[in-house]
């Protein structure tokens, strides 16, 4: 049984006619970083967006973003054996969402959102970490401490996990296939400076059309707030206003059979 479950009203989507296939043992697309790039600020709240369709439930990183090339400050979502996960890590505190259910065979839509509003400044018991299938609320990791969002420019993976050492996630590379590569189809990834609400989510999940990001739409408000969006219409260009075009390291782009397509 797949996870997705209709919720909310279907309003017209974009159109999405390609999608990224990844084979799950070296395709990955790379996030550009030249010294200047951030997709998410320092201290403030932020969400990480994928649609996915998994073709193998195992260990294996969606997206990854971190800030210093190590892993003190890094956000990632993630599948293994019997779910869907996210961590949001600052200062090696780790915030922890997961959701168990089948969700192979199936499109999906994920969003993390991390919360930092609960205080000006990162420290005790500032954030909130909330994890959202298929227009969902399906775990959220209460008030955690984590002293250091961000504090540098941005590096990141679609695809794969970003660093190839990484102890302190859960994702190191001797712990299991290194990077550990998705296996399965994605498209419309995106990045926002903000943490999306729960009517925000619904609505860019849109009962299973991607819409356009760009522009608000029902309770969806922060088209402004976009920092990313790399959509693989056929290349891993960042449709978003920042032109934060990405590298293809070996995915194919197909036709995709995404609801609303």
């Amino acid at each position: 049984m797949a996870i997705i479950t209709p919720t909310g009203v279907r309003t017209s989507g974009i159109t999405s006619t390609h999608c990224g296939s990844f084979d799950g043992t070296n395709d990955y697309v790379n996030l550009t970083n030249n010294g200047n790039v951030d997709y998410f600020k320092s201290c403030e709240s932020c969400t990480m967006s994928i649609w996915c369709k998994p073709d193998t439930a195992e260990l294996a990183c969606l997206f990854s973003i971190d800030d210093d090339g190590g892993w003190h400050h890094n956000k990632y979502i993630y599948t293994d054996a019997t779910g869907i996960g996210g961590r949001c890590i600052g200062s090696g505190q780790i915030a922890s969402v997961k959701y168990s259910a089948p969700y192979t065979g199936a499109w999906h839509h994920i969003v993390m959102t991390m919360d930092h509003s609960l205080s000006p400044s990162a420290g005790s018991g500032t954030t909130v970490v909330r994890l959202y299938i298929d227009g969902f609320l399906r775990d959220d990791s209460g008030k955690v401490s984590l002293t250091t969002i961000d504090t540098a420019s941005d590096y990141g993976a679609i695809g794969k996990y970003h660093m190839d050492s990484d102890p302190g996630s859960g994702l190191a590379a001797s712990s299991g296939s290194p990077g550990h590569y998705f296996d399965g189809l994605i498209a419309e990834v995106s990045t926002w400076n903000c943490a999306l609400g729960d009517g925000e989510v619904e609505s860019v999940y849109n009962k299973g059309v991607p819409i356009n990001l760009s522009s608000n739409s029902r309770d969806y408000k922060s088209s402004s707030k976009l920092t990313g969006w790399w959509r693989f219409q056929n290349n891993a260009n960042d449709s978003s206003s920042k032109g934060y075009n990405a590298t293809n390291n070996g995915a194919t782009f197909q036709t995709t059979d995404l609801p609303g397509a």
